[in-house]
């Protein structure tokens, strides 16, 4: 004998076309986060970069700074 669903569990199951829509939607949803995060990393790159950039100006600006500090009298 072949057990088949009960009539509760076939109302709990969605109609098949249902289930392509929420899976279209997930798809989608999960594209969005993606891209928010590729866009976060992104941001965070170019803060680093930003400040690797004021780093090597400030550590380029040393020895002037020496120089006149040294000779200012």
């Amino acid at each position: 004998m072949v057990k088949t669903k009960s009539l509760r569990a076939l109302r709990l199951l969605p109609p098949n076309d249902s289930m392509s829509r929420a899976n279209n939607g997930l798809v989608g949803a999960n594209d969005s986060l993606a891209a928010a995060n590729d866009q976060t990393a992104r941001k965070r790159q170019r803060i680093f970069s930003a400040g690797r950039a004021k780093m090597r100006l400030a550590l380029s600006n040393i020895p002037k700074e020496a120089y006149r500090i040294a000779y200012s009298r």
